[in-house]
């Protein structure tokens, strides 16, 4: 299968859709509508994929809007939703790891891309580097090295399978395309996610990118990485740490760890917290300062709903019994190491 990916822009340079007059609308979908059949015709292929990326966060890469005409076959990828990618921050946190941790002499690093895909999304759980050498006429990957940490990976963690490639830069250059087919190899539908660790726009952009080739048949063919949809998903966790290192950066690097009851306590603060300002939220609308939101309403009465109608003395004697629960383990966990400890002791002087 020979995948193009045909745009489809209006003259006059907007962002977004909404910023089209509706003439503009009108022609972008007309031209679309005149492409498609001559497209699908000239591809042989059944179906086609019409798709427009409205805005940053959904994958537009070029500030400037434009349609996607993609002709589609049956079994051109390996599900037809295979192009929603989710990455976790474990995933993120080991590219810049391997960024920092670099050669001097290397500009970038690129690395292997290990998780899961389930029912069309690709999901992006962890990466390794991979040394490789590069200059202006020619890239090297070390091939043997990648099989290796890809074994040892997935003896660790078996389901997870190679899904693509990273690169710690946000400029795609020609050895892109060459990385890009030995990933291919090892899966058709090999992902590309570039992590921007220059900041080059001030923030640490990361995108996720899937090959589409250019061209007619039996013409001379290009290539082209396109965009897709991704985004930051997290175990439980992954989110206790992220916000750990969100709440308590701090200048000497060092972030406290609390303990179980701590985590409980900052847990119960951040719920009260979160308390406190839907009850000014309620106040202000019963007393007419703001305007009620429906939505929130129906969420609200969604939570209320979900709440256990549990009377208040009950509900004392169950907290009260499960706390004494907990101090009795306390209780017997510090009595059995000081018997263990005792126990050393005594074997130390009759020893």
């Amino acid at each position: 299968m020979l995948f193009t990916d045909i745009l489809v822009s209006p003259k006059r340079v907007v962002c977004r859709v909404a910023e089209l007059t509706p003439q503009e609308a009108a022609d972008l979908m007309v031209c679309a509508h005149k492409i498609a059949p001559m497209l699908q015709k000239a591809y042989d292929s059944s179906s086609l994929t019409i798709a427009i990326q409205d805005g940053k966060d959904a994958g537009q890469s070029v500030a400037h809007v434009h349609m996607h005409v993609m002709p589609r076959k049956a079994g051109d990828f390996s599900n037809n939703d295979d192009v929603y990618h989710k990455i976790h921050p474990v995933a993120l946190f080991a590219m810049v790891d391997c960024h920092e941790r670099r050669p001097e002499s290397a500009k970038r690093v690129i690395g292997t891309l290990m998780g899961v895909k389930d029912k069309g999304v690709v999901e992006v759980r962890a990466a390794y580097t991979v040394p490789h050498n590069e200059t202006e006429d020619e890239v090297a990957i070390d091939m043997m090295f990648d099989k290796d940490m890809m074994k040892l990976h997935q003896r660790v963690n078996p389901s997870e399978v190679v899904l693509g490639w990273f690169l710690t830069s946000a400029d795609i250059t020609l050895h892109a395309v060459l990385i890009h087919d030995y990933y291919s190899r090892l899966d058709p539908n090999a992902i590309f996610v570039t992590i921007d660790t220059g900041l080059t726009s001030g923030r640490l952009e990361v995108k996720a990118h899937i090959k589409s080739r250019l061209g007619l048949p039996g013409k001379t063919e290009g290539i082209i990485f396109t965009p897709v949809p991704s985004e930051t998903v997290c175990f439980e966790p992954e989110r206790v740490g992220v916000t750990q290192l969100i709440k308590y950066t701090s200048p000497e690097g060092k972030i406290p760890v609390l303990s179980r009851f701590g985590q409980i306590e900052r847990a119960a603060e951040a719920l009260d917290d979160m308390l406190a300002k839907v009850l000014d939220y309620i106040e202000s609308v019963t007393s007419g300062k703001t305007e009620g939101d429906s939505a929130v309403g129906r969420l609200l009465l969604e939570t209320l709903s979900r709440i256990p109608q549990v009377e208040p003395a009950k509900y004392e004697a169950m907290v009260n019994s499960l706390m004494q629960d907990l101090l009795m383990i306390v209780y017997l966990s510090n009595l059995t190491k000081t018997q263990l400890t005792l126990g050393e002791k005594l074997s130390q002087i009759t020893g």
